[in-house]
C-alpha cells in the first residue's frame, strides 16, 4: 500500500514536471505570438484576422530590394 502512494507521487511529480517544462512554454509563446500578431496589424492598419503568413509575405516585400 504504501509504496503504491510513492509510485501515485511520483507520477503527479513526474506529470507535473513534464507539464511545466514542455507544456506551459509552448502555449505561452502561442500566445504571445498572437499578441504580435494583432499588434502587428493594428500597426499596419491591417485587419485583426490577417495571417502571420501574410504578414511574413508583407514583410518580405517591403524589405527585399
Amino acid at each position: 500500500m504504501k509504496e503504491e502512494l510513492i509510485g501515485l507521487v511520483l507520477l503527479l511529480v513526474y506529470w507535473g514536471v513534464f507539464v511545466a517544462v514542455v507544456v506551459y512554454p509552448y502555449f505561452r509563446q502561442r500566445r504571445e505570438t498572437e499578441a504580435l500578431r494583432r499588434t502587428a496589424c493594428t500597426l499596419m492598419g491591417l485587419p485583426p484576422d490577417t495571417s502571420i503568413k501574410e504578414l511574413r509575405e508583407m514583410h518580405r516585400k517591403m524589405t527585399e530590394k
